[in-house]
């Protein structure tokens, strides 16, 4: 018994020496955490889509309305519901005809994708 002492005291110690020659010898390992994901505004969606194109038209020409809770101004969340092209119809030829008259097609197309959250084509299904 005093002889498995001796030995666990042996191996105790060359298991310290050998920790304390690792702290020393081997170079310090730095651990970066990764950035968290973005936190999604109160639409569900990540708050740098707002910095596109589209996300800059809404804010400019749309969100005066759309987010102000004006009478017939579907809000952002019911309007995330129809697809990037019957939105840009409204803009062209439907109800916000006025309100579009004033942008580009590309600027048209840009906020329809921004509000649709998809591309224009997206939402089609291949012919069968």
């Amino acid at each position: 018994m005093a002889g498995d002492t001796a030995i666990r005291a042996g191996i105790a110690a060359a298991m310290a020496m050998l920790l304390g020659l690792g702290a020393v010898l081997l170079p310090p390992v730095r651990i970066e955490a990764a950035a968290p994901p973005p936190t999604p505004d109160w639409t569900g969606r990540d708050p740098k889509a707002a910095e596109t194109p589209g996300g800059h038209v809404y804010r400019d020409t749309c969100a005066g309305c759309h987010d102000a809770g004006v009478d017939r101004a579907p809000q952002l969340l019911t309007l995330q519901d129809m697809t990037p092209e019957a939105i840009d119809r409204a803009l062209s030829n439907g109800a916000m005809r006025e309100q579009g008259a004033g942008l580009s097609t590309d600027q048209r197309i840009a906020v329809a994708e921004f509000i649709a959250g998809r591309k224009m084509g997206a939402s089609s299904s291949a012919a069968s």
